[in-house]
């Protein structure tokens, strides 16, 4: 500024900086304003003014909720230095929840802690750090049941888990039952390893079934079937389509096939079944035969043809002519119940079929059957039949068959040698573990039965009991003389094992059966006592026969 200018008018001056080296004043008056004051503008066309250094706020800062000024003021604008604080905790806003308590008598702060029942739980100090929460134990034992022990402080008590326990199993000891072994540890089954096994794997498993299926008419099988293998099975008969024959009705509209009965000689009993009623012509007898019952037989009723026991002819008389002896020593004998049976006395049983096939002759006997005489000193090695009484070089051996069932041999129908009387015998031997075979249990015995037509017990004997006490390795003999109600009654004869505990175990055996009736008595009558002057002539020396 030219200080030689009047300062009454206004000049625009374009400077970068001004100095001044006196007093500034403003306004009309120039007010030089006091020490700290500022100029400030009074708006357009205005002179500027002189004011504080802290500016006025247009619009004040208020003080809300829980915030004061130091100086007490309840606003702030600027032109005053002053202080905003927060107080001591004056927020009432939150409230207690389960299990939370709120303490607010805490100075300067309010405590937020928990509620605990001291009981299943609590809060423990760790020093001087905070308290932790811990539990005491909880809310329902743990009670010990059967085979359960509890041990640990206090001992014998519940567990809640507020002290240590120990649980234990009181049932450790396993005792094995039927088809079970328990050895070092393990518990395994026992399979017989003929019908049931253990593969390679450990799993027990299905070796074969103890009976072989066969085939049968218009049946072709590779092989015998016992599950062991596999077997292919067809049929030969591949006609489906049937017409009736002689004695054959066939129904296509009912699809049923009947027998066609003349009702005299055959007819259907009360089971369907067809029975004969008799035979179309009679059976007379001629001299020298008797015949009990009819006068002539045609099947309808019982009758019994013999010999006359008084046969006379021409000086010679035979008594008892009719008296048999009939042997089976086993010697060359085979079969057993599930293969064919060769080699036995025809008169007492029937050769060429399966021991098992009606009328069933051998049960229970596979294996077993007719076997070779054994050493006679172990439990296995079999017995010795070929020492006396009657050496045979085989002997017929109760064994095989499931537990429980029985074993036999069985004659086949000799109805017409028992109505002659008699009597049957055979020699038997039971195991004692040191004979050859297995001792026999109680109730597990040796009977000898007369059967009826129908395979039903008319009578029964004991041959030997189970349990007692058989000593020594021989061959017993066992005899018996039919009564009248045997020969009434009897079809067959049966010598029966009642029951055993398995397959190897619980051993009989026989041999030698026998079944005789009678001796014949030839005699001769009216023979001279001098010598005949015809030669071919018999004649009686002072008792010994000559012949001219």
């Amino acid at each position: 500024m030219d200080k030689n200018n009047s300062s009454n008018g206004l000049r625009n001056v374009l400077a970068t900086s001004i100095q001044l080296n006196g007093p500034l004043g403003v306004g009309r008056i120039l007010n030089q304003g006091i020490v700290g004051e500022v100029l400030a503008s009074s708006g357009v066309n205005k002179p500027p003014t002189w004011v504080s250094n802290s500016a006025i706020t247009p619009q004040p800062l208020t003080m809300g909720t829980n915030v004061n000024l130091t100086s007490g003021a309840t606003s702030w604008n600027g032109q005053v230095a002053d202080t905003i604080n927060v107080p001591p905790f004056y927020d009432t806003t939150y409230e207690e929840g389960m299990g939370i308590e709120i303490d607010y008598t805490g100075i300067p702060e309010p405590i937020i802690s928990t509620r605990t029942d001291n009981f299943t739980i609590n809060a423990v100090a760790l020093g001087a750090a905070p308290k932790n929460l811990n539990v005491l134990r909880v809310p329902n034992d743990l009670i010990a049941g059967t085979n359960i022990t509890f041990t640990g402080a206090p001992p014998g008590t519940n567990y809640n888990g507020s002290a240590p326990i120990t649980i234990t199993s009181q049932d450790t000891v396993l005792t094995a039952g039927n088809a079970i072994q328990i050895t070092a540890g393990a518990i395994d089954w026992k399979p017989d390893n003929q019908t049931l096994g253990i593969s390679g794997a450990g799993y027990g498993e299905c070796l074969k079934v103890p009976n072989e299926l066969q085939a049968g008419a218009n049946i072709v099988m590779t092989s015998d079937y016992d599950g062991s293998n596999v077997v292919s099975i067809s049929a030969t008969d591949t006609n489906t389509e049937y017409t009736g024959g002689d004695g054959i009705i066939v129904n296509n509209v009912t699809e049923s096939i009947d027998a066609r009965l003349d009702s005299i000689t055959l007819e259907f009993n009360g089971s369907s079944e067809i029975e004969v009623l008799k035979v179309p012509n009679n059976l007379s007898v001629s001299s020298n035969l008797v015949m009990t019952g009819p006068a002539s037989f045609d099947g309808a009723s019982n009758a019994v043809v013999s010999l006359d026991d008084n046969i006379f002819i021409e000086g010679l008389q035979v008594f008892n002519a009719s008296a048999f002896n009939y042997v089976e020593n086993m010697n060359t004998a085979i079969g057993n119940s599930t293969t064919i049976i060769q080699n036995l006395n025809s008169n007492l049983f029937q050769n060429g079929i399966t021991g098992a096939a009606s009328p069933i002759q051998l049960q229970g006997a596979s294996p077993g059957g007719f076997v070779v005489s054994g050493g006679g000193t172990t439990s296995t090695n079999g017995f010795n039949s070929l020492l006396a009484p009657e050496s045979t070089a085989k002997y017929f051996a109760f064994s095989g068959g499931t537990n429980g069932s029985n074993r036999w041999i069985r004659t086949k129908n000799i109805r017409t040698l028992i109505q002659q009387g008699g009597e049957i015998s055979c020699y038997f031997i039971q195991g004692n573990s040191s004979n050859g075979g297995e001792n026999s249990d109680t109730n597990e015995n040796l009977v000898f039965e007369i059967l009826t037509s129908t395979f039903g017990t008319a009578y029964q004997y004991v041959v030997s009991l189970g349990s007692a006490s058989y000593v020594g390795n021989l061959f017993t003999l066992f005899n018996h003389t039919l009564t009248a109600g045997n020969i009434s009654a009897g079809y067959y004869f049966q010598f029966r094992q009642t029951a055993h505990s398995g397959s190897t175990f619980d051993n009989y055996g026989i041999k030698y059966i026998r079944f005789s009736s009678g001796d014949s008595d030839v005699r001769f009558l009216n023979l001279p006592t001098s010598v005949p002057s015809e030669t071919g002539r018999i004649w009686n020396n002072s008792g010994v026969l000559n012949i001219v």
